[in-house]
């Protein structure tokens, strides 16, 4: 087989055999995360990793810009051109085979490469495979070795005085069974170049990489259905008036996407599913984070409420069953144009499947919590 007559699809598992070579060339200065390569964003001029992330473990190489949402993702041949190497799949594709020294190669050379790229590129995607359920499993774990919401624990003083969210609006109808608490939750730190990681952060970071919280801890489970598939944690201070002294206190684990964290049940008290085999719908609100979730569900209870945990995840939400109309308070992220596009993006593809309004708070409030802070 010639040179010329490979084409993308060939190509593709010969790049992913050496993804994280091809990773640190494309965008260089970053750091391994795992399945991940943080790295600069290569299209713009940044000194240090942030929202650009390549995935170089699986069946494909893929990467996506986060604070774009789904305007800037793509395969590894969207990521030559992305980086500034190619003008469009022909000249990646180009690209790719003399980055891969594939244009002098002999045709039984070509055929070796091929297969073994491909043997690789199945044993990778089954390890992806094994990893996932891996951390749905430890996810699952974490929720379930945690402990029921009370009005003495960390938790509770964290959303009721450091958020002002008055729970017992909420309590005094019925339990908050999603919302639990770990009293000694283990936290991993970043790398030393890891975007979070502040001069500050450097000096106290533990010799061991880990430390113990107190957490919050919450469930991802799929939007029509399923067992738990992640947990989102928020760790905090000792006497939960704050989140932890730690780079990124808030954290999701294990695969929430297409998922989301189910804050409150509305007037009926029914699950999702229970509602959908009742044949009952009625509106739900989506909102980012947990915080604003609760803050919606203390001031319309009679409503259903949830949280996605980040913008991102809107992008594989399906419709829920459950919602005779959503609702989506987003954040004010006037500052984020990308953010703002990105919302919109997913918003255009849920109304298609049924009424659909954005709202955010009036004024100068960031979100539902500040909102409702405000107003007490």
């Amino acid at each position: 087989m010639p040179s010329e007559q490979l084409g993308m699809r060939d190509i593709k598992p010969l790049l992913q055999a050496r993804a994280r070579e091809l990773a640190e060339y494309l965008a260089p200065g970053g750091y391994h995360a795992g399945r991940t390569y943080m790295a600069p964003n290569p299209s713009r001029n940044e000194s240090r990793a942030g929202s650009f992330v390549i995935w170089t473990k699986g069946a494909a190489l893929t990467w996506k810009e986060y604070d774009a949402g789904d305007l800037e993702k793509g395969d590894v041949f969207g990521l030559i051109i992305y980086a500034g190497y190619a003008t469009d799949n022909a000249s990646a594709l180009k690209w790719a085979k003399q980055w891969l020294g594939l244009e002098k190669a002999s045709p039984e050379d070509l055929r070796r490469t091929k297969e073994t790229a491909e043997r690789n590129a199945k044993k990778a995607d089954e390890r992806r495979k094994a990893d996932d359920e891996r951390m749905m499993k430890w996810a699952r774990a974490v929720f379930l070795d945690s402990e029921p919401l009370t009005e003495s624990d960390p938790v509770w003083t964290y959303l009721t005085k450091g958020r002002n969210i008055p729970l017992k609006r909420l309590t005094k109808i019925r339990p908050l069974n999603n919302i639990r608490y770990v009293p000694r939750l283990k936290y991993k730190w970043p790398d030393l170049n890891h975007k979070h990681m502040t001069d500050y952060f450097r000096r106290i970071r533990p010799a061991s990489g880990e430390s113990f919280h107190p957490a919050m801890v919450v469930s991802f489970s799929p939007v029509n259905g399923g067992p738990i598939c992640g947990v989102h944690r928020t760790y905090l201070t000792d006497n939960g008036y704050d989140k932890a002294d730690v780079p990124d206190p808030k954290r999701m684990g294990g695969r929430p996407q297409g998922c989301v964290m189910n804050i409150w049940r509305g007037s009926t008290g029914l699950s999702d599913g229970q509602a959908v085999k009742k044949k009952l719908t009625e509106p739900v609100v989506l909102a980012e984070g947990i915080e604003d979730a609760l803050s919606i569900a203390c001031a319309t209870p009679e409503l259903r409420v949830k949280a996605v945990g980040s913008l991102s995840l809107f992008a594989d939400m399906p419709w829920p069953k459950v919602a005779s109309e959503l609702t989506i308070f987003a954040d004010n992220d006037w500052d984020k144009p990308q953010a703002v596009a990105a919302l919109n993006t997913y918003c255009e593809r849920l109304s298609q499947q049924g009424p659909l309004k954005i709202t955010r708070a009036p004024g100068t409030a960031k979100d539902a919590n500040d909102l409702l802070k405000g107003r007490q």
